[in-house]
């Protein structure tokens, strides 16, 4: 894990980043603790203020909020913003997907676009949303718990993935880049649960 240290205004920030293929798990100036996923940064001010805890996510992480009703943790990813008092949820933003998922595990949080007037929405546990940047749409639907915070143990699985989506996903996870010569059928799709296997092995999987 790679850590930066920037200072703004009196204010001390710190960065923490995760290059492919690394995973790593630190604890924020509250106490919460945080599972960084792989391709994935973190930005937070080395002491929260008293009235507010604020982070910025690239990337994907789960977090396990320290509950303190007066000093709200807001997540910023993208342009979306999530707010909880004490939870346990997982986000995923990679800017290069064009999409936001929130996945609420314990808790409740409240999660909206960050510009003034935008509609808040409310998440219960087992429930995510998906917020799509391109077509602009939301969705809240049920989730598979593996399926979401899986990663955190090793645990990779795939519900429908395209061709694309397994590659990105795949470079991500091992640290490697894909050379690919012809393209699969336009239906082409996996579903599958790989635990903590190699990357041989994967692809041994799916011919």
């Amino acid at each position: 894990i790679q850590q930066d240290v920037e200072t703004n205004d009196s204010i001390t920030y710190l960065s923490k980043s995760n290059t492919s293929s690394k995973k790593s798990q630190f604890l924020l100036p509250d106490g919460t603790r945080v599972n960084l996923n792989a391709d994935s940064e973190i930005t937070f001010p080395e002491f929260f203020n008293d009235s507010l805890r604020i982070v910025h996510l690239s990337g994907e992480a789960y977090f396990d909020v320290i509950r303190d009703e007066n000093k709200p943790f807001k997540v910023i990813s993208e342009d979306i913003v999530t707010t909880v008092l004490g939870t346990s949820f997982n986000i995923s933003a990679y800017p290069e997907t064009g999409q936001v998922h929130i996945a609420l595990v314990s808790g409740k949080v409240a999660v909206q676009k960050n510009n003034p007037g935008a509609q808040s929405y409310l998440i219960k546990p087992g429930e995510k949303i998906l917020f799509d940047q391109n077509s602009k749409y939301e969705v809240i639907s049920n989730f598979d718990l593996l399926t979401e915070t899986g990663w955190k143990e090793g645990i990779l699985v795939f519900e429908n993935a395209s061709f694309p989506e397994f590659l990105s996903r795949l470079e991500r996870w091992y640290g490697v880049e894909f050379l690919v010569q012809g393209k699969p059928a336009e239906t082409w799709q996996i579903e599958g649960r790989f635990d903590n296997e190699s990357l041989e092995e994967i692809l041994k999987g799916v011919r």
